[in-house]
């Protein structure tokens, strides 16, 4: 039966109201969807925007890092003041391109400026800040800092200044509202400059030490380079080692000295740990991949010599075994480069006959060149000028070589630190009555079928007859004596006329005319020869002219608040019998003169092209008739810091060997069972470019009792006049900022 219409209609009302009803609640749950997925994706996108500005102002950071390294590496003193030309710049807006990031800078102007206006993209550096320990004016490393475990430069005393930067950048998209999302960040960075003489053994290069007796190194040893440890009996390291390279129990490749390989070498190679046990490299791998449990070479090639892949257990295991005390490449070593001058690099296979070695530490004791104000390379040669001992000598000698017809020439002058037309001569008395220069010229005569030496010495090592420029250290020591006095009160035949003690800087130095220098930029006629490159010599007699100190026993000469005696020259230095230290080695300050200092012992150095040591009597008469002449006087001891060169294994592909650190300063005699003492600091900086005669297993000299440490000086702290610095980078904090707290750190800088 039907219903009534009524009922009917009633019925059709509520079906339509309930589809009403659906549709309406189905439109807002589809409204409410599409709204909450719309704002989940502007959330989506204000989180991407703000981990793409966070990682924006990272970035600036960064690049602010970088720029605050190369002033650091290039220049002498800089002000990161916004509003100045040293000023961090952020990188041009193409770096941007493809991102979100805001790269609008105001970089002409001044937060002070009243144009200015707020940046999207912001860097900037804060002020420089000196860290010391105590009352020292240097920082001191502390190895019992376990922050310091890994720290290469533990237990050195070192300059330190930290750098704030502080950074900020905005990302913003298209239909993101607030206008972008700005992060701040601040990263705080550690410039150490560690003193080169804060090494016991710093090598520019590749460092061997092959030695025949027992040998124990004290003091910090680091090499820009590979270390190639190979003793016939052992070697043993007290303090950390380090280089930017790897370790090998072999020779050099190449380095034909004896034709041994590490295979061969039997003896130990003792690194101590953190607990002071001295741990042979040969033992037992404790990280290997598989484990290694037999007795191996534990060097980077897993005993392979020179060759084989590296291991790749040998980072966790040194870690393991020597805590820090053993770091190369595969710890992050990196290489420390003195100030404004470039790394070395050797020249395997000159062209054009020359050696274009980078050799550019040799810069440092190269004559003074100041380049004129026009010279397009005008800063970075100044840089490098500033860095000189020569730019820095109280006492400046130039010696121009006799001539066949014609006397030397002896000039001296003392330095202005600051302005070079300051310079000042200095009289010193005649030739025959001068109390600490004397000069020397080759001469020889020969009856019977013998040479005899009438001036001058002849080095067999070198196979020359060499003028001798000789300074007489305690004629220096009375000079600098009378310097104090009151020019009417001085003693004529010892003083220096001219000289004050406000031109006194405790360097002086040598200047050898017409010597080969450096290439300090790349030449702008012939790109193909480099910075670091060498400029050949202009006058050939250098390579025949030396230095030699005599009367050196005792302490050095010294005045002032910069205490102790640098003595520089481009040309090679003999040193003649005792230097800095009486000869006795019972009254050092401890029981191992190797490292303890006499009572009032001053710092000391030498540097030049290279080094050699003379017994107090060797014989220039005889130097030429006489090779391998006996040294007939007893041990030598010497205190000073030695700054040289020399040339590296297999030069050229010769299969000459440099003699390793072992043979740094180099002998003419036979010193039978005597001892040579040094207590200093050995640095090998840059290829000798005079004495470049190979080092040799050969008849011309047999080495003394080799007893070398690190000088208990150096280790406290205290450096010679003019110790160069070497620069290394820590990243010692980094903080996400908010904008107050950005504000705050701006204003502290002080702009």
């Amino acid at each position: 039966m039907s219903l009534p219409l009524p009922f009917r209609s009633r019925t059709r009302g509520s079906a339509i109201l309930v589809v009403i009803m659906f549709t309406t609640v189905l439109t807002l749950l589809i409204g409410s969807l599409l709204a909450w997925t719309v704002t989940e994706r502007r959330l989506n996108l204000r989180n991407a925007l703000r981990l793409e500005s966070r990682n924006a102002a990272e970035a600036l950071a960064e690049f602010g890092f970088s720029q605050i390294r190369q002033k650091f590496e290039t220049r002498s003193s800089f002000s990161l003041n916004p509003s100045g030309s040293d000023r961090l710049r952020v990188p041009p807006a193409s770096f941007w391109t493809g991102s979100n990031v805001n790269s609008a800078t105001s970089p002409t102007l001044d937060r002070s400026d009243a144009a200015y206006v707020p940046t999207a993209t912001e860097l900037i550096g804060g002020t420089i800040q000196n860290v010391v320990t105590g009352t020292s004016s240097l920082y001191y490393v502390d190895p019992a800092d376990e922050n310091n475990e890994f720290d290469p430069l533990k237990g050195k005393w070192v300059f330190r200044r930290d750098v704030s930067v502080i950074a900020k950048a905005t990302a913003a998209a298209t239909g993101v509202p607030g206008g972008g999302i700005t992060s701040y960040v601040m990263e705080k960075i550690s410039v150490r400059g560690a003193p080169l003489f804060a090494h016991a053994i710093f090598y520019n290069m590749d460092l061997e030490i092959f030695p025949g007796p027992t040998m124990n190194i004290t003091g910090p040893v680091h090499a820009n380079g590979n270390l190639y440890l190979f003793p016939d009996n052992s070697l043993t390291f007290t303090d950390q080692v380090t280089a930017t390279g790897h370790v090998y129990h072999a020779g050099k490749p190449g380095d034909g000295a004896d034709g041994l390989t590490g295979a061969t070498r039997t003896g130990s190679v003792n690194i101590k740990n953190r607990a002071g046990t001295s741990v042979n490299i040969y033992g037992t791998n404790t990280a290997g991949t598989p484990a290694i449990t037999s007795n191996v070479w534990m060097d980077s090639t897993k005993g392979n010599g020179t060759s084989g892949s590296l291991w790749g257990g040998f980072r966790a295991n040194a870690s393991q075994v020597w805590n820090g005390n053993l770091q190369t490449a595969a710890h992050g070593i990196q290489s420390y480069t003195p100030v404004a001058i470039g790394s070395y690099k050797e020249d395997p296979t000159p062209s054009n006959g020359s050696d274009d070695s980078l050799n550019s530490g040799r810069a440092i004791i190269e004559p003074s060149n100041y380049p004129a104000a026009t010279d397009p390379s005008y800063t970075t040669k100044m840089e490098v000028e500033a860095q000189k001992y020569a730019n820095n000598a109280g006492i400046y000698i130039t010696v121009t070589p006799a001539t066949a017809t014609s006397a030397e020439v002896i000039t001296v002058t003392s330095k202005n630190r600051s302005d070079p037309t300051k310079n000042k001569s200095l009289t010193v008395p005649s030739p025959a009555s001068n109390p600490f220069i004397k000069y020397s010229k080759y001469t020889t005569t020969t009856s019977g079928g013998t040479t005899t030496v009438t001036g001058g010495m002849y080095d067999q090592h070198r196979s020359k007859g060499l003028d001798l420029v000789e300074l007489d250290i305690q004629g220096l020591k009375n000079a600098v004596t009378e310097m104090q006095k009151a020019s009417g009160a001085r003693d004529t035949t010892k003083a220096i006329n001219g000289l004050e003690t406000t031109d006194w800087t405790g360097i002086v130095y040598v200047e050898v005319t017409g010597g080969p220098t450096t290439r300090i930029v790349d030449d702008p006629v012939t790109p193909s020869l480099k910075a670091g490159s060498t400029i050949a010599a202009t006058d050939s007699r250098n390579t025949f002219t030396a230095v030699r100190l005599i009367n050196g026993g005792g302490k050095v000469p010294s005045y002032g608040t910069d205490p102790g005696l640098t003595i520089a020259s481009n040309a090679p230095v003999y040193i003649k019998g005792n230097f800095n230290a009486d000869g006795n080695v019972s009254t050092s300050g401890g029981v191992n003169p190797a490292t303890d200092i006499e009572t009032g012992e001053l710092p000391a150095a030498i540097v030049s092209d290279a080094i050699s040591i003379l017994s107090e009597n060797f014989n220039d008469a005889t130097s030429r008739s006489t090779a391998n002449p006996t040294a007939t006087t007893t041990n030598i001891e010497i205190s000073a810091a030695f700054l040289t060169g020399n040339v590296p294994s297999n030069k050229n592909g010769t299969g000459r060997t440099s003699g390793g650190a072992h043979n740094l300063p180099r002998f003419l005699e036979n010193w039978g069972s005597k001892t040579v003492w040094i207590r200093g600091s050995m640095v090998c900086l840059f290829e000798s470019r005079i004495f470049t005669e190979p080092h040799g297993i050969t008849s011309y000299y047999s080495p003394p009792n080799r007893n070398w440490g690190f000088s208990k000086l150096f280790r406290a702290g205290t450096y010679p006049p003019g110790t160069p610095r070497v620069l290394s980078y820590r990243r010692i904090d980094f903080t996400d900022l908010t904008a107050a707290q950005y504000e705050t750190v701006r204003t502290s800088f002080s702009w």
